[in-house]
């Protein structure tokens, strides 16, 4: 279905909006805790620092399915933001939108990168292949996940950066196809991005073998969240009830339900994105959770935590598995992860403030001035959904 003269393109500006989008923000906190859990979970349930929470083990070591989610939102979140504006592209406009892509993630790219260098060939470059110097020349260049086999290496959390990097260069191409796109084509489209999402998903993430698995990932994924954003703009839906926080219980719950296999891995996918769907559309949350400043701050500084957790846990790793400290009362093992947790996230909070809020402004002055935004954008939720959400937020997962 093509839209014709006078019917509205379903990316076109709307009328602005009141409802405030700010809970986007604090469902990435969550899974950011989320990712966090489950890389530190071989420290509880491995080394044994802290086994009797063994009975969460299902629900945590779901926490790679934060992956998909992410590029979900940052698809939502670019759709929103650059749609409308690209669908008419000229070379200043597309050079802009990858300067600020750029100026958005390879500053703190690169600086964890070098940092992981450092870490790594301390006692000399080491031999293993994930630490080659190609791998890190592919890494320079954010293409190591383009590859055929996916393979982790330098700073692993990249493989993701790496991925939307992808993503970004094809997005100008839909925002282009974008005003052609009518409802019917756009929802028929959507229902296929959420099909294949769920599938593709769940099958690499239960650590099947696919080609070109780092792309698989984001492709269906990021698409997916760019045509929520036309069929399902921000609106005013008042009734809902408590449907987001019920779709987040079924989230928590649903590991200890069914398992933690592939059935588990399509649920998630279609939830994730239904779950976007109903906090975009309701404008004034009943619940204060969506509101709590502590899960606001976690979402901002995602993309540092994102990418500098794994380097924090790798430096922490010897005081945590101390056999004095496993051999500790639970209490005071308990005191030890949470020490852990909060040095994870100063780290974080340290290099968001120091490098990526700084890198971004940079990024933004040396540009100048953006052109006027859509008025769709013009709220006070979506301003501060774009300054945070529109990152991408990454994970580790085995390929």
């Amino acid at each position: 279905m093509i839209a014709r003269m006078g019917t509205q393109p379903l990316n076109a500006p709307s009328p602005a909006h009141d409802a405030e989008i700010g809970s986007l923000t604090v469902l990435r906190g969550m899974a950011a805790l989320w990712v966090v859990l489950l890389h530190i979970s071989p420290v509880m349930f491995v080394h044994g620092l802290l086994p009797e929470v063994e009975s969460l083990k299902p629900i945590v070591l779901s926490g790679g399915y934060a992956v998909p989610l992410f590029f979900i939102l940052s698809g939502y979140v670019l759709g929103l933001r650059y749609l409308h504006s690209l669908s008419s592209p000229s070379p200043r406009k597309v050079l802009r939108y990858l300067w600020l892509r750029v100026g958005r993630v390879y500053p703190l790219h690169l600086f964890t990168l070098l940092v992981v260098v450092a870490m790594v060939t301390r006692h000399g470059w080491p031999k293993d292949g994930a630490h080659t110097f190609d791998q890190l020349l592919a890494n320079c260049f954010m293409v190591q996940a383009w590859g055929y086999d996916l393979q982790l290496s330098w700073n692993q959390a990249s493989w993701s950066i790496s991925s939307e990097w992808f993503a970004y260069l094809w997005f100008p191409i839909l925002a282009m196809a974008s005003p052609f796109i009518g409802r019917f084509a756009a929802w028929t489209l959507l229902g296929i991005a959420c099909t294949a999402s769920a599938l593709v998903c769940a099958y690499v993430f239960q650590g099947s073998s696919l080609p070109f698995k780092g792309l698989a990932v984001v492709v269906p994924t990021f698409a997916g969240g760019c045509l929520l954003s036309m069929v399902c703009p921000p609106g005013n839906l008042r009734r809902s009830g408590l449907l987001a926080e019920s779709l987040l219980v079924a989230i928590v719950a649903l590991p200890f339900a069914i398992g933690t296999g592939f059935v588990l891995g399509v649920i998630y996918l279609l939830l994730f994105f239904v779950l976007i769907a109903v906090l975009v559309k309701n404008s004034r949350p009943n619940s204060r959770l969506w509101a709590f400043r502590p899960l606001v701050y976690l979402g901002d500084i995602s993309y540092s935590l994102y990418m500098t957790h794994v380097i924090a846990i790798s430096a922490l790793m010897p005081l945590l598995t101390n056999q004095s400290v496993l051999a500790a009362p639970p209490a005071l093992r308990a005191a030890a992860l949470l020490a852990a947790l909060a040095a994870i996230f100063l780290v974080a909070s340290a290099t968001y403030h120091l490098i990526e809020r700084p890198s971004r402004r940079w990024s933004r002055q040396l540009i100048g001035k953006d052109s006027p935004r859509p008025a769709n954008l013009a709220s006070q939720g979506l301003s501060a959904m774009n300054q945070a959400a529109e990152l991408p937020i990454h994970t580790i997962v085995k390929p």
